[in-house]
């Protein structure tokens, strides 16, 4: 975690993320961008993610790159770590250890995405992604809640790394609060043309 909070907190253009399997922010980033393929067929098509690492939201150097996917076998999140690595970002990976663990690769590189990261966190969850079993059916999936609090966990790292360092953190504001509006409009400005999905 300490690891993941430096590069994350150096002077990277962007934080860059990309979540495979359930649906979550990053899921639904990159479906819209999919074109409607569903996320498991998609997930596990082989060169699929030059496609999505294109143009002005691809990583390069100086940038960090978040991938999640609770088995860490298919091919988009490898091959998405491995190209962004490739361009010179440092890749963290939010995945299930024990579940890559119980899974062979799917994907040409044979490899799973915490072989493919330069930073892994686990998640701890268990293979399959189903942590209650009721009768023949298991269920309640943990990898989203799982991985949300862990990308919070890297994010409040990095915004006390940058104060303790003497640097201001550009972080969004509640547009529920009070002046939140205008002070995310000024960060909307500013990286809109580097983040075209803002």
């Amino acid at each position: 975690m300490e690891r993941s909070r430096s590069v994350a907190g150096n002077d990277s253009t962007r934080l860059c993320a990309e979540q495979a399997g359930r649906p979550g922010l990053g899921a639904r980033t990159v479906s819209r961008r999919m074109r409607g393929r569903p996320g498991c067929v998609a997930e596990c098509t082989p060169r699929y993610a030059a496609t999505l690492l294109h143009g002005a939201v691809a990583p390069g150097a100086g940038d960090a790159l978040f991938v999640f996917s609770n088995s860490g076998r298919n091919a988009v999140p490898v091959e998405m770590a491995l190209e962004a690595k490739r361009r010179g970002a440092t890749t963290l990976c939010i995945t299930s250890l024990a579940h890559a663990s119980a899974a062979a690769p799917r994907n040409p590189a044979g490899l799973r995405l915490h072989e493919a990261c330069d930073i892994v966190l686990d998640n701890g969850g268990v293979p399959g992604d189903a942590a209650i079993e009721v009768g023949p059916c298991r269920c309640g999936p943990t990898s989203t809640v799982a991985g949300a609090a862990l990308l919070q966990a890297v994010v409040c790292g990095v915004v006390e790394a940058l104060v303790a360092e003497g640097r201001e953190p550009e972080v969004f504001r509640s547009a529920n609060e009070d002046g939140g509006d205008e002070a995310n409009e000024a960060f909307l400005r500013k990286y809109r043309a580097s983040i075209p999905m803002l």
